[in-house]
């Protein structure tokens, strides 16, 4: 056996010996090989990480301004028509979105762009038209605006149809994952509104029967030279002391007027509560009701409009110390559509006439005093105008029936839209079936109790129209009405 095996039991034991050992040689080595590249592999994985946040960081910025860029042309151009008050021509400058697709036709022009160095002009026009938004002109600041829109939608191009893959990815993850980055943040937005509940106290007077109101219309929150007037407009509202406000032209809820929540915003900062309809999807210019006090029930309308301007229309029953009164602001559709005015007037008519409660009128009629529409609504509507006197409006009425008139106040828009405030003081009769209105008019302040004075931050009265900066009081108000005459 010992010769067939050719080796001995002795023999077996330095052969293996030798293998185990090179074995635990290679093992130690592969070791010390490791530990010895493990601060070179870890400087390598950090620097990869670098080399991708960067490029991550870079696209979402650009993401950013590529959103911020592509939906501000048609609210300026919206701006634009609304602070001319007609179609100026700039506004043709949206055939840009139909135009620069078009320009990718040119072969060797398309096949530069899709260059590094073709991207990275687009990207930085798309950058520098960032500036448009210093200039104080607002033709100027469309025109740079459009400028850097042509690159956006190039740019969208030639990322879209790049037959580079990391391009088509850079398109996927700006126009995706930025995009879903940036709703996330804003829902998360709504997490300390939920967590607070807001209480709104009821306004502490001398006299609990006296109350104000005002009308504005806000052109969806942009002043005359395109900027957004949230904060401005909150301190003017302020100002103000109503109870209660009406705003018209107030729905911004849509992509080309910022898709800003001007209810649930200004609701939270004057602490007021709110009411906005109808709804966005309705497609009118939008109706708010801000109240001091409870609101109890509301109902929405939708203008009749053979003509297609839909107008909205919110009538509200709000308990003022224990008593009900109803409350309805409205726009009419323009001048030029008379048949709209007609039906929209007798729709508004019928709902005051039948209407059981002391009743406020604040409506954008575009009529002037004593035309059919403000026939209608005096008449039909069983309502009385504010200041019959006032003959120079032409667009704002305030009106009421089943109360008594204090104050009556006209105050400058000041820039912050093209349109005046006007404000009205009321006082709710301790007998609804048998009161007297107060029918003689005092620009003297002093004539009536400090209580239902207007504030003095506006100013004081003042006979003309005020063309200057700044909101303050003008043709010829504010006014207040008492039941003796003056000097009497």
């Amino acid at each position: 056996m010992a010769s067939i095996d050719g080796l001995s039991h002795d023999d077996e034991t330095p052969g293996i010996e030798p293998m185990q050992m090179q074995k635990k040689n290679g093992r130690a080595e592969q070791k010390t090989t490791k530990d010895e590249e493990g601060p070179h592999r870890s400087d390598t994985n950090r620097l990869v990480a670098l080399s991708f946040i960067r490029p991550l960081l870079t696209e979402a910025v650009i993401g950013y301004v590529f959103w911020t860029v592509l939906h501000a042309p048609p609210c300026y151009g919206l701006v634009l028509s609304t602070q001319v008050m007609e179609i100026s021509g700039y506004e043709a400058v949206g055939v840009i979105w139909v135009i620069s697709p078009l320009l990718c036709g040119i072969g060797p022009l398309f096949r530069f762009l899709q260059t590094k160095y073709g991207l990275l002009l687009l990207r930085l026009g798309l950058v520098c038209s960032l500036a448009s938004f210093q200039f104080s002109n607002i033709i100027i600041r469309l025109l740079v605006l459009t400028a850097g829109n042509m690159c956006a939608v190039l740019l969208l191009c030639a990322s879209w149809f790049s037959t580079s893959a990391y391009q088509r990815w850079v398109f996927t993850f700006r126009y995706s994952t930025v995009l879903a980055l940036v709703t996330l943040i804003g829902i998360g937005g709504f997490v300390p509104r939920f967590m607070s509940e807001q209480f709104i106290a009821e306004p502490q007077k001398s006299d609990p029967k006296t109350f104000s109101t005002m009308m504005w219309s806000v052109r969806f929150m942009y002043d005359n030279n395109g900027w957004p007037s949230f904060d401005r407009a909150a301190t003017v509202l302020n100002n103000t002391e109503a109870d209660f406000i009406s705003f018209l032209e107030s729905d911004a809820s849509k992509p080309f007027l910022g898709n800003n929540d001007i209810t649930m915003w200004m609701s939270e900062k004057l602490g007021m509560y709110s009411d906005f309809g109808p709804s966005t999807a309705s497609h009118t210019w939008g109706s708010n009701l801000f109240s001091k006090y409870q609101i109890v029930r509301s109902s929405h309308h939708i203008l009749p409009s053979p003509h297609g301007e839909l107008g909205p229309a919110i009538f509200a029953t709000v308990n003022i110390s224990g008593t009900l009164v109803d409350l309805l602001t409205a726009h009419n559709g323009n001048y030029e559509d008379s048949l709209d005015r007609k039906l929209q007037t007798e729709y508004i008519a019928n709902i005051t006439r039948n209407s059981t409660n002391p009743l406020v009128y604040m409506g954008y009629v575009t009529s002037k005093p004593g035309e059919r529409d403000y026939k209608q609504l005096t008449t039909r509507g069983r309502l009385k105008d504010i200041d019959e006197t006032d003959r120079k409006r032409f667009c704002l009425y305030i009106m009421y029936r089943g109360l008594i008139r204090v104050g009556y106040a006209r105050i400058s828009h000041g820039g912050l839209t093209d349109t005046e405030i006007q404000l009205a003081k009321f006082r709710i009769p301790d007998n609804p079936n048998k009161y007297q209105d107060n029918n003689y008019i005092t620009i003297q302040s002093e004539d009536v109790d400090p209580s239902v004075r207007f504030p003095t931050v506006f100013g004081k009265h003042y006979h003309t129209h005020w063309w200057g900066k700044g909101n303050y009081y003008h043709m010829n108000t504010p006014k207040y009405f008492i039941k003796r005459k003056p000097g009497a």
